[in-house]
């Protein structure tokens, strides 16, 4: 994602209307109503990323992503053999005093000055293009070079290089899939071989280049594939197909450590359709015979901008403006969908002020930060037990500190829910009560998350 002040860079949004809402009859979900998984999955705290763009942070966060914050590979090298690394190693000291001492770099985009094809200059930032390098070994020097100060003098506090952002939208990369699955490959060689000259262990990742997944995710074998209307959709089946026949450290296959989305839904969807976009996800893995790796969501938020402001108006806004306990719930369900779903990290776009852009605000105060910190206090450290789903309610299991809980919402609608009488209730961002101590003690479940136990 770029640039969240002003330039308009998502599709049109597509109407989606919601159910109305009914109350269903009590529905029984005791603790035994939660399928226990074969075994119980951590929830660590770098489940909760969050893109600092200017370092002033004030939530808790497991990672920080470096992207829109002054750190991109033109910003750090501006000239063949140039580096100015003092914009990372301020973004990395004001991580580290906020307690974050887990970072994933960016390593795109393309500096005007490594490509003679400048009709891909980035209309926010003219020193950036989204054309390849015209030598890759440009590429590559920047990234052993930034690998070396990581090691020398940040203490490998960059444990994620991912490849490039956002590889099949032409705003980010106009190469071929095949470019950027040579272009892995290599940094994986990059990386692991800087990392066995720590004076001590020190592993990176690599991290795949990040696909936006709200245009589409057609199987490569779509004969929609071969019309150039489709590049969107059909870039990361051919990146994975191209990336299925390159070697990185060591010869290694598959040269990756985690794949990456961006789960922006159109701007009337929420996160039931987020949670449809990480199943097309898995789908195309699948599909390609990609092997298990980590998935990681680095680029979240809703009710995005269109492309066409021409069409927006008073009647149809350019973004959907979500606040209140919209908010807080749309930010909860997102945590909770990406643990139900086997996604180990999520990186909010962005701690940030009021913008054109996005339709949620993070910033301190708000209410979409009292719902990534209530839901955080829930279940960061805890374990995952499984979820099952009765009559339209999600019931997530979970255990903290040697004491299980549940976690109930629903997608649609108002539903009546059977409870253990004088159980702990707990809303987002408000005290805790207790439920009736009668023995048909009952709470009503909706779209916002309720802790139960």
């Amino acid at each position: 994602m770029k640039r969240v002040w002003g330039l308009a860079l998502m599709v049109p949004a597509l109407a989606v209307g919601l159910l109305s809402a009914g109350v269903s009859p009590a529905v029984s979900v005791t603790p035994t109503a939660v399928r226990t998984a074969a075994a119980p999955v951590p929830v660590r705290g770098t489940l909760f990323g969050m893109h600092p763009v200017d370092g002033t942070v004030t939530a808790p966060a497991g990672s920080w992503r470096l992207w829109d914050s002054g750190v991109s590979w033109p910003a750090l090298n501006p000239a063949p053999g140039t580096y100015n690394w003092a914009p990372l190693k301020a973004m990395v000291d004001a991580g580290h005093l906020r307690g974050v001492n887990d970072f994933v770099m960016v390593l795109g985009i393309t500096p005007s000055w490594a490509t003679t094809n400048t009709s891909h200059v980035l209309p926010w930032d003219h020193a950036s293009t989204s054309s390849p390098p015209d030598n890759l070994n440009s590429y590559y020097t920047f990234v052993k070079a930034l690998a070396e100060y990581n090691r020398d003098s940040l203490g490998g506090a960059i444990t994620g290089f991912q490849v490039w952002n956002e590889m099949n939208l032409s705003t980010f990369w106009t190469g071929t899939p095949a470019q950027m699955a040579t272009m892995t490959g290599r940094v994986d060689t990059i990386i692991k071989s800087v990392d066995a000259t720590y004076p001590s262990r020190h592993v990176s990742r690599t991290v795949a280049p990040s696909v936006t997944l709200r245009r589409g995710m057609l199987p490569t074998t779509s004969t929609a594939c071969a019309k150039v209307s489709q590049r969107d959709a059909c870039f990361f089946g051919r990146y994975l197909s191209a990336l299925a026949s390159v070697k990185g450290y060591g010869s290694r296959s598959w040269p990756i450590d985690v794949f990456t989305m961006h789960t922006y839904p159109y701007r009337d969807q929420g996160p039931a359709e987020r949670a449809a976009l990480i199943t097309s996800m898995r789908a195309r893995l699948t599909e390609r015979r990609a092997p298990a790796r980590e998935l990681w969501d680095t680029e979240v938020n809703y009710g995005l901008r269109g492309v066409n402001v021409a069409a927006c108006g008073s009647a149809t806004p350019c973004v959907r403006h979500i606040d209140g306990n919209t908010a807080a719930q749309y930010v909860a369900r997102t945590y909770l969908d990406s643990v139900r779903l086997g996604v180990s990290r999520v990186y909010w776009y962005a701690w940030v002020g009021a913008s054109d852009v996005l339709g949620i605000t993070m910033q301190t105060g708000s209410s979409s930060a009292t719902g990534y910190a209530a839901v955080r206090s829930w279940i960061s450290g805890a374990s995952f037990t499984g979820c099952t789903t009765v009559s339209g309610v999600y019931n997530c299991g979970f255990t903290k500190s040697g004491k299980a809980f549940r976690v109930l919402w629903a997608n649609v609608g108002t539903h009546t829910v059977s409870v253990k009488p004088s159980s702990k209730l707990c809303a987002l961002g408000k005290v805790c009560t207790l439920s009736s101590p009668a023995a048909t003690a009952t709470v009503r479940v909706g779209q916002t998350p309720i802790r139960v136990g």
